[in-house]
């Protein structure tokens, strides 16, 4: 079972890979190979983050100086809004290894996330005054200025390194988050199509990984979602989110902005129409929630009766009233060098 569990999680199919690997460590808990491997598993969904962070302590109560299970730890922490003790895991392995420029740098993004940027500006600026070639450092220099909401800066920022490098993604992507969070969503849109141009379906060649898409080319699209929304265009922006969760299923904001569409245009329906079963109908069904209770019975209810679909604070879907239900506001999440919103 083991190694069906193995075939699932290369397949990227984690929901089985989660299963399989869940019954085996059942059966061999004291087999702490099997714990790293079901913590792996559950830091590629989302959804399996927090249960990620139980399974990396429990291996690190085990083996304390398994360092590949500290970075895991130290990334769920940090993808689950966990800052403070993301940046303790982080500090304890960077002491370990002072000249590792990657660990370094995720390092620095945590601390910006977690409001450290005057601090954090401060320190790359020095850093780039004693090597200005540092790409990776000027592109976190840009994310510290975002975060400060010194947008121009950021701007500036992002542009010296295409300067240099026309082609990097991470760039443009930070270029176009900061033109929608200034609300110049022409300019943003372009950014986020030049890094769909640069990374649209190119697989990254990772351990033979099949399916594995750039992150950045949901994170754009995610953007032009966002920016469709914002701009009323709820239909197209339900495709850009589908997009999103083409490539990435467990993103949780994705599923958040994709439901909040579908309720838009719910409502734009029930205002043209009037018709509150028929909206209601539509809705559920674009969940793939049973219409078989409701369709002959407009819901009256305030108070959400289904289970719970939420990840790090995210919205719930449930079933709600239409005429009732507030909108969402879509939190943060970390993608890379940049953050969604």
């Amino acid at each position: 079972m083991g190694t069906l569990g193995d075939v699932y999680a290369y397949q990227q199919d984690t929901v089985k890979s989660i299963e399989t690997l869940e019954k085996v460590v059942t059966m061999r808990f004291s087999d702490l190979d099997l714990h790293r491997k079901l913590a792996n598993v559950y830091a590629q969904n989302s959804r399996y983050y927090n249960k990620g962070i139980e399974e990396a302590r429990y291996v690190l109560s085990q083996d304390p100086e398994d360092d590949d299970t500290r970075l895991l730890l130290a990334r769920l922490l940090a993808w689950t809004e966990q800052y403070d003790d993301s940046i303790k895991e982080y500090q304890t392995l960077y002491a370990k290894a002072p000249n590792d420029e990657d660990l370094y740098l995720e390092l620095i993004r945590t601390r910006i996330y977690a409001g450290n940027t005057d601090e954090v500006i401060a320190e790359l600026v020095q850093k780039l005054n004693e090597n200005p070639a540092r790409t990776e450092v000027r592109l976190a220099l840009g994310l510290a200025y975002r975060e400060a909401e010194e947008f121009a800066l950021a701007e500036t920022t992002y542009r010296q390194v295409l300067e240099a490098e026309p082609a990097n993604g991470n760039a443009h992507l930070g270029l176009g988050d900061t033109y929608r969070e200034t609300g110049e969503y022409e300019k943003a849109a372009l950014e986020y199509r030049e890094v769909i141009a640069l990374t649209e379906d190119r697989q990254v060649e990772e351990e033979g990984v099949e399916g594995y898409y750039n992150p950045n080319t949901s994170a754009a699209y995610y953007g032009l979602g966002v920016i469709d929304r914002k701009r009323g265009d709820y239909e197209k922006a339900v495709v850009m989110q589908r997009h999103v969760l083409d490539r990435d299923p467990g993103n949780v904001n994705a599923f958040a902005e994709l439901s909040y569409n579908h309720y838009l245009l719910s409502r734009r329906y029930i205002a043209v129409t009037g018709e509150y079963r028929r909206a209601w109908w539509l809705l559920a069904n674009s969940w793939g929630i049973s219409t078989a209770s409701t369709a002959s019975t407009r819901p009256t209810s305030n108070k959400c009766d289904a289970s719970s679909r939420t990840t790090r604070g995210m919205w719930k879907s449930a079933t709600c009233s239409l005429r009732s239900w507030p909108p969402i506001t879509v939190t943060k999440r970390r993608c890379g060098n940049t953050s969604v919103s």
